[in-house]
């Protein structure tokens, strides 16, 4: 329906119901990796035909599921903005190491 609405023709797509399409709908959905693309994608068009309302249900409930919500979540964002998550790589590979290293010592 989003997309349909993003390309103009939701109007003219009479298999729906439902004519409207509320933030309420969109936090209800479930929002797992293999549809968090598409969702992502109408982000900025929504925001720019005046669904901001939408626009920012999405990106909210994005933000959720990627657990980048709070102080935490904004650090996540940047690190997978920008940094194309290197810093939760690097911290995978610390903590992996400290295991590593715990497991030895507990064996010696």
């Amino acid at each position: 329906m989003l997309e349909l609405m993003v390309a103009g023709a939701f109007e003219r797509a009479p298999v729906f119901l439902n004519r409207t399409v509320t933030p309420a709908m969109i936090r209800g959905f479930y929002m797992g990796p293999s549809v968090e693309p598409y969702f992502e994608e109408l982000v900025e068009p929504l925001a720019v035909m005046g669904r901001r309302d939408l626009s920012d249900a999405i990106a909210l409930s994005l933000a959720r599921v990627r657990r980048e919500t709070g102080l935490t979540g904004a650090i996540r964002r940047f690190d997978r903005a920008h940094l194309n998550g290197s810093m939760v790589a690097l911290k995978r590979a610390l903590v992996a190491a400290g295991n590593r290293e715990s497991r030895r010592q507990e064996a010696s």
